[in-house]
């Protein structure tokens, strides 16, 4: 009988548990997200660059190609800080 009564009361106590491991897990997962964006930036800027190299053109090219790559990064720089950052007076 103690073992019937005792059981719901041990699993929402490791609930409490749980959840605080999930909890920093996610942080982790996020700090790990970033890392990953910043090396598969890193990546496709170097092949994308590479490109107009392998094509036989100057050392001028790689630059015109990730100028684009700029322009949509200061676009979507803008959008989300008008999107999530919070204004306070």
């Amino acid at each position: 009988m103690c073992f019937v009564y005792s059981r719901p009361v041990c699993s929402f106590e490791s609930t409490a548990g749980v959840a605080d491991s999930l909890f920093k897990r996610r942080e982790m997962l996020g700090a790990a997200s970033v890392q990953v964006a910043f090396n598969l930036g890193n990546a496709i800027g170097a092949y994308v660059g590479g490109l107009p190299l392998q094509a036989g053109m100057s050392y001028s090219y790689p630059a015109l190609v990730g100028a684009p790559f700029a322009f949509v990064g200061c676009l979507l720089l803008v959008t989300f800080f008008r999107k999530y950052e919070r204004r306070t007076i």
